[in-house]
């Protein structure tokens, strides 16, 4: 489909290669767009906790474009939001809303309050669950970094990686935890009872 030589030629060198965790199975390869920094562990996002799928530190992708963002809305938009989500504390002082995440955190906070991040995106259709919440006036402000569930590996990070010099292998390491690279015959394929199968071929 692609005229690109490049793409072309990077498809058909890595054509059959699998990533595969240290059982041999094919990982879930999750991605997402910017992690802002710092990428999410799987079962702070999802319910299932896989062991390559881990929080790390990530410099590359500071400088792309959907690394901050901000968002913001009515202060009583926010009020009527938490209320409706249960909150019953105190309304009249905003200060108290205010929240400061500069480690990727799982729930947002206010007194005794707590709520899923990932609630919040939602509802207030954000970019991502790494932000902070600081009211100004007759505002709140969503001030936040990354662009998507942050697990696994960041495609804007990966883009700088491989400006960088870096090769794909190193990529996959970085984002990856304890995974190798192999041909798609060597993988193991589990079973619907989870009883391991060798490959049996085809791509």
């Amino acid at each position: 489909m692609s005229s690109d030589t490049i793409i072309n030629n990077a498809a058909l060198e890595t054509c059959g290669i699998v990533i595969l965790a240290p059982d041999s199975t094919l990982i879930i390869s999750a991605f997402h767009s910017n992690c802002g920094g710092e990428t999410s562990s799987s079962e702070d996002v999802w319910l299932s906790s896989q062991p390559y799928l881990k929080r790390t530190i990530d410099p590359y992708c500071l400088s792309s474009r959907n690394s901050t963002w901000k968002k913001s809305i009515s202060l009583k938009e926010w009020i009527d939001f938490l209320a409706k989500s249960g909150y019953k504390g105190e309304t009249n002082d905003p200060s108290g809303f205010s929240f400061v995440q500069k480690s990727r955190m799982t729930d947002y906070k206010s007194g005794s309050f707590t709520m899923p991040l990932r609630t919040i995106r939602n509802e207030m259709n954000l970019r991502s669950t790494f932000f902070s919440v600081l009211p100004v006036g007759d505002s709140v402000i969503f001030s936040g970094k990354g662009y998507g569930h942050g697990v696994g590996l960041c495609q804007e990070g990966a883009m700088e990686m491989a400006a960088q010099g870096y090769n794909y292998k190193q990529i996959i390491n970085f984002y990856y935890f304890g995974v190798f690279l192999s041909d798609i015959k060597n993988a193991v394929i589990l079973s619907k009872d989870n009883h391991p199968t060798p490959h049996l071929g085809g791509y």
